[in-house]
């Protein structure tokens, strides 16, 4: 007698090659992703090194926050199947906030020139800036500089601190 057994062969197709998309330098610690959509296969992104939280892990443009200062690498995963999963890694690398600017304490002097000293930034530029009243500035990129020919009354000097992420400020009134 003849006897038969049926066998049902599923052929899948090797998912899309993963792209994460380019690796980012962040102020905001969060961004928008920019992986490449599966046209096979579905994609997960997950967080490796770091910490964040992705809002919708199986979108490839997924919104991410939270992020921690530092490289954060999140890789986008893409999958189908019993085939080879495919990988690529984006690093999220978050700047540190700027700075807050600080150009001393207000003060009453009885002499015409004054040594200024406003923090100095770890990142960045620090600048002295004329605001009012009559002086001269010595050096206006040393956070520690003189000023000198200050006149009587209310002399103001701004002390700047710019970073890649934004700028701070703060005004100094010497009287």
């Amino acid at each position: 007698p003849t006897t038969s057994d049926t066998v049902n062969i599923e052929l899948l197709m090797f998912p899309t090659p993963s792209n994460a998309g380019p690796d980012q330098i962040l102020c905001p610690n969060s961004t928008i992703l920019a992986g490449n959509l599966p046209s096979i296969g579905f994609g997960t992104w997950s967080i490796i090194t770091g910490d964040g939280s992705i809002a919708t892990p199986s979108v490839n443009t997924s919104g991410v926050s939270a992020l921690s200062t530092g490289t954060n690498s999140l890789v986008w995963a893409k999958g189908n199947g019993n085939c080879p999963t495919s990988t690529d890694t984006v690093s999220l690398i978050v700047l540190p906030p700027v700075q807050q600017a600080f150009a001393g304490n207000d003060t009453t002097i009885y002499v015409t020139s004054l040594a200024v000293n406003g923090n100095t930034p770890t990142v960045g530029t620090g600048m002295w800036q004329f605001v009012g009243g009559s002086y001269t500035i010595g050096n206006p990129n040393q956070s520690s500089t003189q000023l000198t020919n200050l006149v009587p009354g209310v002399n103001t000097i701004k002390w700047t601190i710019t970073e890649t992420c934004g700028t701070t400020e703060d005004e100094l009134n010497i009287t």
